[in-house]
């Protein structure tokens, strides 16, 4: 029997959560994995990569987005009667983050003290002219009635959130964005902003049990989460909440890194499907799982806090 607890809080309600859509588009996200390492992307290309394209929704007319030397990659399609923009992501998120550029940037004149990822958001601005140029070729620049629909998992949960913060800023109809696994991004300020910004938007920001990349960056780095967060508390369809506000402790913030670290497999296992592998119909892990974790477990140095900082991990 599938388990469903639904809360509605502000100005989120949970019946603008739609888990039929959910479902297509970790299909998608998978679809964007075919091939990765290869760099061939002709399956991606003509939307004939099996499975995962197979029941990923109505994608036609692909526009294929990459720049290989950050391997930053994504694509802009027709998905029924509206544009689509979806980034890949990367299944080690968390060895990027503790060995890789985690300097705040701060790039929006329009809001100064708003604080992001440099990491993120340079993968962000290499795809962002050709995301742009996609959009206006299928009827989608700024100011069109054409909705769009912005969704990533991992580091493409990151690029999402960014692109959906500057396309819906540029005016561009963004009606839907759901993002899976998505790590902090930026800091309060910018948390605050894109919050206010979404207003018009179904924005979920949708995380699995115990997957460890949400719990990154650090909230002791600076970092803050933006909302809402719908958070699966089991790998099943139906088994969902719809949390209070960016950092709610009741939901994927309830656990800490030493916790979260022994769970990785949560980060390729939502809502009973798998979000990082073209042709894998099972998740990578099923929770809650019935062993233990290792009280023992050691934290990577590069994600503990320094010895003055008051923040528990």
């Amino acid at each position: 029997m599938r388990s469903k607890i639904v809360f509605a809080f502000g100005a989120a309600a949970s019946a603008d959560y739609d888990e039929g859509l959910s479902a297509k588009l970790i299909h998608l996200n998978a679809a964007l994995d075919c091939n990765w390492k290869s760099g061939q992307h002709a399956e991606i290309k003509s939307w004939s990569c099996g499975y995962a394209c197979d029941n990923a929704g109505p994608v036609t007319d692909v526009e294929l987005l990459d720049f290989k030397l950050l391997s930053s990659f994504g694509i802009v399609a027709n998905y029924g009667g509206q544009c689509l923009v979806s980034f890949r992501g990367t299944k080690d998120l968390i060895n990027d983050i503790e060995d890789g550029d985690i300097l705040f940037a701060k790039p929006y004149p329009e809001c100064p003290d708003c604080k992001v990822h440099g990491g993120f958001h340079g993968n962000w601005k290499v795809l962002a002219g050709a995301t742009r140029k996609a959009l206006a070729a299928l009827d989608c620049a700024p100011g069109s009635s054409k909705p769009v629909l912005i969704t990533g998992h991992s580091l493409g949960a990151a690029m999402a959130a960014l692109a959906l913060f500057d396309l819906v800023g540029e005016g561009y109809n963004v009606k839907t964005a759901y993002t899976y696994g998505q790590p902090r991004v930026g800091d309060a300020n910018f948390a605050k902003e894109f919050d206010a910004r979404m207003a018009g938007v179904s924005y979920y920001r949708v995380t699995n049990f115990k997957d460890a990349v949400p719990a990154v960056p650090t909230k002791w780095m600076g970092y803050r989460h933006v909302g809402p967060e719908v958070y699966y508390h089991a790998t099943q369809l139906g088994a969902y909440k719809v949390c209070d506000g960016d950092e709610d402790p009741t939901c994927n913030d309830n656990w800490n890194l030493i916790t979260v670290l022994q769970h990785t497999c949560d980060h390729c296992s939502y809502l009973g499907l798998n979000p990082c592998h073209c042709s894998s119909v099972a998740p990578d892990c099923t929770e809650p799982r019935a062993e233990a974790d290792d009280p023992n477990f050691v934290v990577p140095p590069g994600l503990l806090p320094p010895s003055n900082a008051s923040v528990v991990v």
